[in-house]
């Protein structure tokens, strides 16, 4: 599945176009993604579905992820999370006995476009967003499975290029944090790795 990216105007594309490994040929979904998105984030959820998130213009508002069922190559829209983001890191982790996307990090709008002081948990289950702190703000970090409940987030930088005058600081350190539920909330745990 290859969803989005950029028109010949550079203008978001909301298209959807499935690639055959045994034929190679390529196929375009008639239907498409509730919004244009770039360079989104796919992640497959336990039922067979794809989650299509971010890719959006922060400054935009953020749109509802959109949901894509191979079965029948349909397409419908859950809930948006709190702040649009794009450039984040999106990884799939265990809490209890439920799978959940945990996107986190990116690109938000803050009168600029800021590096993201924060992350979002899709609840499969009930399909939506529970929105968690990170330790630091991170653009375009990377998120790597530490076993269940668990996740790191590595690398990215504190702010973007497109801020005058601030230059883009490399983030070297690795942060781990364990995803519980309390408190009838979700919460993001930092701990040590």
């Amino acid at each position: 599945l290859v969803a989005g990216g950029l028109t010949n105007q550079a203008d978001p594309t909301d298209t959807l176009e499935l690639y055959d490994v045994f034929t190679g040929e390529w196929t375009e979904v008639e239907l498409r993604m509730g919004t244009g998105r770039y360079r989104p984030s796919l992640s497959p959820l336990p039922d067979g579905r794809v989650l299509l998130h971010g890719g959006t213009d922060p400054q935009r508002n953020a749109a509802a992820v959109d949901l894509f069922n191979p079965q029948d190559n349909s397409v419908s829209q859950g809930n948006a999370p709190q702040n649009a983001r794009r450039h984040h890191g999106h990884l799939t982790v265990r809490v209890g006995n439920a799978d959940n996307v945990l996107f986190a990090g990116g690109e938000i709008w803050q009168g600029a476009y800021r590096a993201a002081p924060d992350a979002d948990l899709y609840v499969v289950a009930s399909g939506v967003f529970a929105s968690i702190n990170l330790s630091q703000s991170r653009r375009g970090p990377a998120l790597v499975p530490a076993g269940d409940d668990r996740a790191m987030v590595a690398g990215g930088n504190r702010e973007t290029n497109q801020i005058p005058g601030l230059p883009v600081q490399a983030l070297s350190a690795v942060d781990t944090y364990r995803i519980e539920w309390r408190w009838s909330q979700f919460a993001l745990l930092q701990t040590l790795a």
